[in-house]
């Protein structure tokens, strides 16, 4: 690698050990790659310093927020309220659920050649307009989107497939701690003292892989049993969401700051006057 190449910068530790896999077979080229490759997380603003104390007589308000709304989860989070309303663990005035994302965006690509049927998206869509505690849009300006989370209560991301988590990031920064999946850096960015996983077998590069239907079928009842048990813990013990709303806007002070990201890349430049 030429000295003119400072550093490279991986978004995560997920993403450093991806690129560290993908030179083991070229170790003279890795090598040198890997010796200038830090990890530094994006930096993320801070929207809020602290939550507001929730008003027990209010319903809990969950938020969904993804534009690919079956890829990002939308169809196992309809299920899990709807399950548990109708098992009547869930009274419907208990909860809110604000769903924000495209229905139309129904292919999975983490799904591969095992995509879903498409009875799966207008059941769906049906259980949407059965139960009153759902509320959708399909789309909402990012502003709306920050005052939303202010004043909600958890936001929900149990993805099946992510590059990253930048939406995880706005949410805590809106003091809303989020419920997300287990694949690639959302363990990271969504420790459990921050929020919730809903947690599944990962291959080697940290995603879900979909080899049949029957494989494709039994995560999604994974995902859908432990998001109903989450929900229903939250319900019971509504006190935990300050408690991680706290953490999650304190791990963004600490570890998503932005000058403190700037001061890291003037560190990295820095280095080119040092091998002059």
């Amino acid at each position: 690698m030429a000295n003119n190449c400072l550093a490279l910068i991986a978004l995560s530790g997920a993403a450093y050990q991806m690129e560290k896999r993908l030179f083991e077979r070229l170790p003279e080229v890795g090598e040198a790659i890997m010796g200038k490759t830090v990890v530094m997380h994006p930096p993320q603003a801070l929207h809020v310093t602290h939550r507001e104390k929730r008003l027990a007589q209010n319903p809990l308000h969950f938020v969904f927020i993804g534009n690919e709304f079956y890829r990002k989860g939308g169809g196992e989070v309809v299920r899990a309220f709807s399950e548990l309303v109708e098992e009547r663990l869930l009274q419907p005035e208990q909860v809110r659920v604000t769903l924000i994302g495209d229905l139309e965006k129904r292919v999975n690509y983490a799904h591969g050649q095992h995509q879903d049927d498409p009875f799966f998206s207008k059941e769906t869509e049906k259980l949407i307009s059965q139960h009153s505690l759902f509320e959708h849009q399909g789309f909402m300006p990012n502003d709306q989107v920050l005052s939303l989370l202010q004043r909600a209560d958890v936001g929900l991301l149990p993805t099946w497939a992510e590059t990253y988590g930048f939406s995880v990031l706005e949410m805590q920064s809106c003091g809303c701690p989020v419920i997300t999946s287990n694949v690639r850096a959302l363990p990271e960015i969504n420790p459990v003292t921050a929020g919730w996983q809903v947690i599944n077998p990962l291959d080697e590069d940290l995603d879900y892989r979909v080899t049949s239907v029957q494989v494709r079928d039994a995560l999604r009842q994974r995902i859908i049993t432990q998001l109903k048990t989450t929900i229903l813990s939250i319900v019971q013990d509504p006190e935990q969401i300050g408690v991680k709303a706290a953490a999650a806007i304190e791990r963004i002070k600490t570890e998503h700051d932005i000058s403190a990201y700037q001061q890291k890349l003037q560190a990295l430049y820095a280095r080119q006057g040092a091998s002059l």
